[in-house]
Parts: C-alpha cells; structure tokens; sequence
C-alpha cells in the first residue's frame, strides 16, 4: 500500500496596511514591503485606510502610518483600527519629533516609532519586530475585573453576575460606566479576593 503525501499549505503572508500622504513616499515604501512578501493595502489619508481597514476581509496584522496627516492624523487611525483589532501592530513614520500624545502611546504594546528619513533595513527590521512581539499578558488584577475579556456566558465569572442596569459592554468590553465610586470598588474586592483564592470552599466568607 502507499500513501500520498498531503501538501502542507504554507502561511499566509501577513497583510499590512501602509497610509502615507506622500505619494513618492507611499510607492517607495508599498514596493519596498512587497518585494518582502507582505500583502500590502495601501491609502493616501486616514479617512481611506479606516476603511480599506473595516473592509479588509483577512485580518490586517501592521499598520504603517506616517504620523501627521491631514483630516485625520496617524494616532487617530491607529486608534480607529485598533477598536477593530485589538492585536493589531502599529509602526508609525515621521519627519518630526514625536509628541506628547505619540510618546504616551508608544508604551503601549505593539507600538514603535521611526524617523524619517530612514532606512530601508530599518524599517523592514521594526516591522518583524512588531510581528513577532507576543500578546500582551493580562495582569491578575487585569483578569480579575474583565479588562479585555469577551462577556461570558459563564455566570461564574467575575462580573456576569452584575446587575443588567448600569453594565454596558461595548464591542466586547466590559465598562463599569454609572456605577458609583463604592460599587466600582466593592465589585473590584469582591473579584480579586475570588481570584486570589485557588480554593473558593477554602476562603473565608466576608465579614
């Protein structure tokens, strides 16, 4: 008896989207990560890459955006996308100095920043970094009151027992909007003393 090999289907490329206001700019660069063999979308304002980005049928996995644009600037578009995908890669490009709302942003993960004018080998470099960063892990205290976790249907999470009246979740995301300072914090201790006990018949009750 023989077998035939099953063909493995090799990965696909990862899909990026490139906004540059700059045409010369733009192509440079839409060649450059082509002939990497990225998948690239390209657009010639925020306005158009938000869209290119809500239609894309494959997930785009890096954005690459010049930061100052007209209408609608790189931090705004990177905000707008990252609703969308919140694992999405940002690299932003930029001629000028990055300020204070730029710098704030690049703490957060999956977040770079290069300086025109640069590299090729520079750019390409920031790129797979971004790529292969890990998702970012969620802290016990992250975990314990539902940031960035799906509304379950499991009523023994945390908050799926929260009264339906001032909880809202929007786009998957729980948000404690109307709750009272006490309530916030009563919900928070109750949460993070379950989470701490691996055991919940060995914890003891409240008093």
């Amino acid at each position: 008896m023989t077998y035939s090999r099953v063909p493995v289907p090799e990965p696909s490329p990862s899909r990026v989207l490139l906004v540059d206001d700059d045409r010369s700019v733009r192509h440079a660069l839409y060649t450059l990560l082509e002939s990497e063999g990225y998948e690239v979308l390209a657009a010639g304002n925020g306005l158009d890459g938000l869209a290119i980005f809500r239609q894309s049928i494959r997930p785009i996995e890096l954005l690459v955006t010049d930061y100052n644009m007209p209408r609608m600037s790189g931090l705004e578009l990177a905000r707008e996308c990252s609703r969308i995908r919140c694992e999405l890669c940002v690299l932003y490009v930029s001629g000028a100095h990055p300020d204070e709302q730029l710098r704030a942003d690049l703490y957060e993960p999956k977040r770079a920043f290069l300086a025109k004018p640069f590299r090729t080998d520079d750019l390409l470099r920031k790129a797979r970094e971004l790529l292969l960063e890990p998702p970012r892990q969620l802290s016990p205290l992250d975990e314990a009151i539902g940031f960035a976790s799906p509304v379950a249907d499991d009523s023994s999470a945390p908050l799926a027992r929260l009264p339906p009246s001032p909880f809202r979740s929007f786009g998957g995301y729980f948000s404690y909007e109307g709750w009272s300072d006490q309530q916030r914090f009563m919900e928070l201790d109750e949460a993070l003393r379950r989470k701490a006990c691996e055991n919940p018949q060995g914890c003891k009750p409240k008093t």
